[in-house]
């Protein structure tokens, strides 16, 4: 019975394992090159740098260097409860200026939504407020 228990659980174990170095591979357990959050959401990285006023994000590459913008879009939701506000993001040279609408502040356990579209890909990170690296 032991010799079945462990044969089980060695998949599971190893899976944890290749989840918790893959997502430090991608540098979600430290800081961007902005000192920003990471998340990999499809062939790249978007790095979210908190402000008063809402974020900046920054599309990465691979790398971690930042990406063009040229034709990249990006749409940024916060999620409350059952009721969302939309935040403006728009392109300042090498990021994304998105201001949260006035008078709004992020509370605990808030979601940030981010799309962001580009002519190779897309993809979706979801930051949970407050912000913290895995």
């Amino acid at each position: 019975m032991r010799r079945r228990t462990i044969s089980f659980l060695r998949p599971l174990l190893i899976a944890v394992a290749l989840k918790t170095s893959f997502s430090w591979a991608h540098g979600m357990d430290k800081p961007g090159p902005h000192g920003g959050y990471i998340q990999m959401p499809g062939n790249f990285h978007t790095e979210l740098l908190p402000r008063e006023d809402g974020f900046t994000l920054f599309v990465l590459d691979a790398s971690l260097r930042n990406a063009s913008t040229a034709g990249a879009t990006v749409t940024a939701t916060v999620k409350r409860n059952s009721t969302s506000s939309e935040v403006s993001c728009n392109p300042q040279g090498s990021q994304f200026d998105c201001r949260l609408a006035t008078g709004f502040k992020l509370v605990e356990d808030d979601k940030v939504f981010i799309t962001v579209n580009r002519p190779d890909g897309r993809g979706i990170s979801i930051y949970k407020y407050p912000f913290k690296r895995p």
